[in-house]
């Protein structure tokens, strides 16, 4: 299975998951604009257990409850990723 690798802008947050995508969106309301500072939010959604941390869980800020929340670099502010819930 293949697998698809992202790491945030200074490379102290790196992740794998396997590519199952089972949607894609873009998404425009006011909170998805506010974390990614732009237009809109383009994602997919994959399973959370399917997200594995390779490195940088000491580097992640989350921001929100846990039922949804998106998860920052506290480094250099990329978005790894978010859950939605």
């Amino acid at each position: 299975m293949a697998k698809l690798t992202g790491q945030c802008l200074c490379r102290s947050v790196i992740c794998e998951v396997a590519d199952q995508v089972v949607y894609s969106m873009k998404h425009h309301c006011s909170d998805c604009r506010r974390a990614t500072g732009s237009a809109i939010k383009p994602f997919a959604g994959i399973a959370i257990e399917k997200l594995r941390l390779i490195n940088g869980q000491d580097s992640l800020m989350k921001n929100g409850g846990d039922r949804a929340h998106a998860v920052h670099c506290a480094r250099c502010g990329t978005l790894p990723y978010s859950l939605v819930g």
